[in-house]
């Protein structure tokens, strides 16, 4: 990953002079109508953590390596960025998730900042589990991609927890 970090460093510095007050949100939901939010998830966190990127408070205030919350309180997870996995080999495809966070939470197309503003994406679960070099080059690929190099619409202030 050596060269690789490096240049998606100098990418993410460039398009962001603070990128800690950028907030990115590991956030999906559950079967049980629960979400979950993700302090620890193997490369993809280890990957937003290392760009200098932060997590909402009530991930990162968690000893637990994840969270799960009732979705009526899905504001506290509320991120500039959102990412859910998603992992074709157990059926659990994009539709699935879309499906999911539909039943989960109805109205969470309309509410949650980073989706209603085009800034929620999804990632491919067994991809980044590993934390090898080709996962975290993987995720790093994703991050500058969907991140870095685009214009995105801030969480303000009044929304952000």
């Amino acid at each position: 990953m050596g060269g690789t970090f490096g240049e998606a460093q100098v990418v993410v510095n460039d398009a962001f002079e603070d990128p800690s007050a950028i907030s990115i949100g590991v956030i999906e939901p559950r079967k049980n109508g629960t979400i979950r939010g993700f302090r620890n998830y193997d490369a993809l966190t280890q990957i937003i953590r290392d760009l200098g990127f932060s997590m909402p408070e009530t991930i990162t205030g968690q000893d637990a390596a994840r969270i799960d919350i009732s979705a009526e309180l899905s504001d506290q997870f509320e991120a500039d960025f959102m990412i859910s996995t998603y992992w074709p080999a157990n059926g659990t495809t994009v539709a699935a998730i879309y499906e999911l966070w539909d039943s989960t939470l109805p109205i969470w197309r309309e509410t949650l900042h980073a989706v209603r503003n085009n800034q929620y994406f999804m990632i491919e679960r067994e991809k980044q589990r590993p934390v090898t070099f080709e996962s975290l080059d993987y995720v790093l690929g994703v991050l500058v991609s969907q991140i870095a190099t685009r214009d995105f619409v801030p969480l303000g202030p009044d929304t952000s927890h």
